[in-house]
């Protein structure tokens, strides 16, 4: 049995593909997917960890360790490489359209960039100075960055 967070991810994902996909398709609205897939790929590393503490037999739990492990020397170059691809994305973004506040997709989109660079900012430090609140920090914002994306995605 997966963890509930793959079942939410991969939600989350298929609702993305279906809203660019059933719309207008164009280079911001790539960018922006492809942004989402870096992201999800690294936030799937949560999912894999919250099924490593669920009561699941040790021989499952040893295997997504193991699966984990070999995985992580890519999560902050997938973050790295994310927030990149999401800078491309709010840049094409704004030169078709203009910045305002008061548009609810631009203001959501904001939030949600400023939370990943913060997030990929604490990934850094945390890789080269692991200390429990820095780990705190980098986990509740990749937190708030899942929900700001939802929100991007939904509105």
């Amino acid at each position: 049995m997966l963890n509930r967070w793959f079942y939410i991810n991969a939600a989350v994902l298929l609702f993305a593909l279906w809203k660019v996909f059933t719309g207008y398709v164009a280079l911001h609205v790539l960018l922006g997917l492809t942004g989402l897939l870096f992201f999800l790929y690294n936030w799937t590393r949560h999912a894999i960890f919250s099924t490593i503490r669920s009561n699941i037999p040790r021989k499952r739990k040893i295997k997504y360790a193991q699966l984990s492990k070999k995985k992580l020397p890519l999560h902050k170059y997938t973050g790295t490489l994310a927030l990149i691809v999401i800078a491309a994305h709010a840049t094409a973004v704004l030169h078709i359209y203009s910045f305002t506040w008061t548009h609810w997709k631009i203001a959501s989109g904001t939030a949600a960039i400023i939370s990943l660079f913060l997030l990929v900012t604490f990934g850094w430090i945390r890789f080269f100075k692991t200390t429990y609140p820095i780990r705190i920090i980098h986990w509740s914002l990749a937190f708030v960055t899942f929900f700001l994306i939802c929100l991007h995605l939904l509105l």
